[in-house]
């Protein structure tokens, strides 16, 4: 089972995307074109998910086609393969602790701002009494 982790962790920092919509819904992605589409089929049978038209055949490019995954289990594929990356795998430990409820993460972002702003104050404070 590890073997087909390697190679799909490898696939992912090749060709996969780690992203928070606008709604703040976590997403993971990766696109392949006709050639590499059962891999997405592996993918969906060992992660969940769906395998999506992405573009049309046009001239001399393949038609494309993506494997995405949202959610809790876009979060638990990035706990799951993020030891199977190497490019990606700071995108997929931070994923990985995204919080599921949005609004949640923008009143702890912007309490910790507060928090570094006050920090920053108290810097400039001592920095000011230590000159003069």
């Amino acid at each position: 089972m590890d073997d087909h982790r390697w190679y799909l962790g490898g696939l992912f920092d090749a060709d996969g995307c780690v992203k928070i919509d606008k709604g703040g819904c976590l997403n993971v992605s990766v696109t392949q074109a006709q050639k590499g589409k059962e891999v997405l089929y592996k993918m969906q049978e060992m992660f969940g998910g769906s395998v999506l038209d992405k573009a049309a055949a046009k001239g001399n490019r393949q038609a494309s086609f993506y494997w995405i995954l949202n959610g809790h289990a876009a979060r638990q594929f990035c706990v799951d393969m993020a030891s199977f990356t190497f490019l990606k795998r700071i995108q997929l430990v931070a994923a990985s602790q995204c919080p599921s409820r949005p609004r949640k993460v923008q009143i702890e972002a912007t309490h910790v701002l507060r928090v570094l702003q006050s920090l920053v104050d108290l810097d400039a404070g001592i920095v000011a009494r230590t000159r003069g």
